[in-house]
């Protein structure tokens, strides 16, 4: 028996078996007693997943937004290089510099909760904290791997970026 038929095989062993997870007990039983509630923020952390290709831009995006929500600003400062410039196209304006960026951080101003990146697999979409879409261009220096320049564009009101 080859391969694909083993796992038909298994498969049509298993036809009485849950497939969809909402009737399945065990993952009932995970989410009443550890996940909370699908969406929360735990199921979230844990069980949703990005991918972003190798020194591209989303891959440097998903590591600066991950320190950014830890509030951990010398991760999110090392991203940068040594006059690497942060435009967050708000209230708070630009940060050059991987001081700054790292100062900005850690002071408290930037609201609690997690940034998610809309799409799983590409783009740079993302839904902040505050519920809001913003959409980010990263300019990456592919010799130092560092960012050069990331900036932030309020995408909530435009249909040509969503």
């Amino acid at each position: 028996m080859n391969i694909l038929q083993g796992i038909y095989q298994m498969d049509m062993s298993n036809v009485n078996a849950k497939r969809r997870s909402y009737e399945n007990e065990e993952v009932k039983t995970l989410y009443r007693d550890f996940l909370g509630n699908p969406g929360s923020e735990r199921s979230q952390n844990l069980l949703h997943t990005n991918f972003a290709e190798r020194h591209s831009p989303r891959e440097y995006l998903a590591k600066f937004l991950d320190a950014v929500d830890a509030r951990d600003g010398g991760i999110a400062a090392s991203l940068f290089e040594r006059d690497g410039v942060w435009d967050t196209s708000s209230q708070f304006g630009c940060f050059k510099g991987p001081e700054k960026i790292k100062e900005f951080i850690t002071s408290g101003h930037l609201p609690e909760g997690k940034h998610v990146l809309v799409s799983p697999t590409h783009g740079m979409l993302v839904r902040g904290p505050n519920g809001k879409l913003s959409a980010f261009q990263v300019e990456i220096n592919h010799e130092t791997h560092s960012i050069r320049r990331l900036t932030r564009t309020d995408a909530s009101n435009n249909p040509d970026i969503v």
